[in-house]
């Protein structure tokens, strides 16, 4: 399937999102507002800075949802300060809500809770179906700004929940793309107290969150051992953030900090020189502070990279999301946490940087006696436990009667940075400029040396790394979409496909051990995101395109994850998208 090389950028045409030639990760912002559910949506680039309407915020029932809402929430008041804020909220975060200045606060229901089980799992109904009727009351002059409506790509593109719904509001976060926490001086005041108290100096001390839902904890035992650990090796006492449903920690010289306030537990993670906590509120917290931090993911059914606690100094053990191992091993977190404190003065610009797509590679696939394990948005992953010097590589080239050429190099298994990407660009790059077929493909042979951590690519990075290079996907052929088989990928030249003639062209096999989609343009916007979901995520994405009126793509998304997984969920979803583009439902998506 080729892609139509007419097509704008923009998302003005919204029923054509997904089929616009997507180059790399770039993110694509709407030109104008959108619509969710019927309600309007903000849009910062569509307004004057002296807009004085009125904007809804509805933070998302954690505490995490409501520190990663802030950083939205100011962001916009500092753009319009003659806007009118109202913001839904949640009781059990009222300390850190109150603290943000004029805005009208309207508390939906308390949610549910970890340790009493009891709250309600749908918070928001009542306060979506008011801010709808309000903005119907003030048509122009009334928007949803912030609420759980980030765009379809998402996954492909890597993005956090925050970053998703910030770009679908027009609002390109950048280098502030990390949650925002209001603080006072009462907060610095305690932890000035608290470290007195304890014989604690500024930075040289952890602070540790062991405590979430069950299916997010990382045994109380491993956070036991590993206090005990990096006492040892780094001379570190550490701090215990939690609810007192933890219990007691045996170690020696642990400080047991349970049952303080959201402003306190602020004051000691402002102060503190490291962080270890699991998928949940404290490690929001803690990244709005720019602390050195570990994350531990445990719960396997959500995209980690979509809720991480996005900060550029941290590292996320996922050791167990994609292997056989239950969860993250102590030996990573332990090796994590040393890297950090080790590197603490420029941690951001020690963390490895992905050669594909050029992101920071911050998860942690495992350790080893030379180093970690780093894995990449994008699948590539970075691995410092091995190095092969004898292993090497070929690169040839032959010329057809025709007069165009092949390039044979191998891409299908370990390679080191500086073995594939510095002699596959420089291949690539003097190419001529049209009529040239290039492929990829398993080959014996001998002429470069490995000298760097192995590196091993997966399809998804070597589209990112095409894309960077300025090549765009133009098709994917493989046996089926739900059998596993060789796949071919043909590249075009992005700055060449509007020229007559016969554009530049590079064609890849590759074999990896699963099919993928027949079409390149959903396989670049739905599935480039495969080390960490697959075809049952489908469904989100369909979910996602009803909301905002995609109504031709998610009927052809929810055709494809219907051919890929025959379900009633997927089946239900083929018939409601269905029934969305016909208009026989109204534009409002259900569970």
């Amino acid at each position: 399937m080729r892609l139509d090389q007419s097509k704008s950028l923009s998302l003005n045409n919204r029923d054509e999102i997904f089929a616009t030639p997507t180059p790399g990760i770039l993110p694509q912002i709407p030109e104008s507002p959108l619509t969710w559910n019927r309600i309007p949506l903000f849009h910062v680039g569509c307004f004057p800075s002296n807009f004085s309407g009125k904007l809804f915020f509805v933070l998302g029932q954690g505490l995490g949802d409501h520190v990663n809402g802030f950083r939205v929430l100011q962001e916009v008041k500092d753009r319009f300060p003659r806007a009118s804020y109202c913001v839904y909220a949640d009781r059990r975060w009222e300390e850190l809500v109150l603290r943000i200045p004029d805005i009208e606060i309207r508390w939906y229901p308390t949610a549910m809770d970890p340790r009493s089980k009891s709250g309600t799992n749908d918070p928001y109904g009542n306060a979506r179906k008011d801010i709808l009727q309000e903005t119907r009351t003030w048509p122009g002059a009334a928007f949803l700004a912030y609420d759980h409506f980030p765009m379809p790509d998402r996954h492909a593109r890597g993005e956090t929940t925050l970053e998703a719904i910030s770009r679908t509001i027009g609002l390109a976060l950048k280098e502030k793309a990390r949650p925002f926490l209001p603080t006072t001086d009462h907060d610095r005041d305690f932890a000035g107290r608290f470290l007195k108290d304890h014989s604690l100096q500024d930075g040289q001390y952890i602070v540790m969150a062991p405590y979430s839902w069950p299916n997010k904890m990382w045994p109380k035992d491993n956070f036991a051992a590993l206090i005990d650990i990096l006492r040892e090796r780094h001379g570190l006492r550490s701090v215990i953030v939690s609810y007192p449903e933890i219990g007691e920690f045996p170690n020696e010289e642990v400080i047991m900090a349970t049952g303080l306030t959201l402003g306190q537990v602020s004051g000691l993670l402002a102060r503190a020189g490291l962080y270890v906590g699991l998928d949940s509120g404290p490690s929001h917290m803690a990244a709005a502070f720019d602390l050195p931090m570990v994350g531990i993911f445990v719960e396997k059914k959500t995209i980690p990279f979509e809720v991480r606690a996005l900060s550029p100094w941290a590292l996320y053990g996922v050791e167990g999301f994609d292997s056989s191992k239950e969860i993250a091993s102590l030996e990573t977190v332990a090796d994590a946490a040393s890297f950090l404190w080790n590197r603490r003065a420029n941690a951001d610009r020690q963390i490895p940087r992905c050669p594909a797509c050029e992101r920071a590679a911050h998860f942690l696939s495992g350790t080893g006696p030379r180093g970690l394990s780093f894995l990449c948005v994008c699948g590539l992953e970075i691995d410092e436990r091995e190095v092969r010097p004898s292993e090497q590589t070929t690169m040839r080239r032959s010329k057809s009667p025709n007069g165009s050429e092949t390039l044979f190099f191998d891409a299908t298994v370990d390679l080191s940075l500086r073995a594939f990407v510095e002699s596959a660009e420089k291949e690539i790059r003097s190419l001529r400029p049209s009529n040239i077929l290039g492929l990829v493909q398993e080959t014996e042979g001998s002429e470069i040396p490995r000298d760097g951590p192995a590196v091993r690519w997966t399809q998804d990075a070597l589209i990112f790394w095409m894309s960077r290079l300025g090549y765009f996907l133009d098709s994917i052929n493989s046996p089926s979409i739900s059998e596993s088989g060789g796949t071919t990928m043909q590249f075009l030249r992005a700055d060449l496909f509007e020229k007559r003639g016969n554009p530049q062209k590079i064609r890849m096999s590759w074999r990896e051990g699963r099919g993928t989609l027949s079409s390149s343009t959903q396989y670049v916007s739905l599935l480039t995101f495969s080390r960490w979901g697959g075809y049952e995520d489908l469904v989100g994405i369909v979910k996602a395109c009803c909301s905002l009126g995609f109504y031709n793509d998610a009927l052809r998304v929810a055709w494809v994850a219907f051919q890929a997984k025959k379900s009633f969920r997927t089946f239900r979803w083929l018939v409601k998208a269905s029934l969305f583009r016909l208009k026989i439902l109204p534009g409002v998506s259900g569970g």
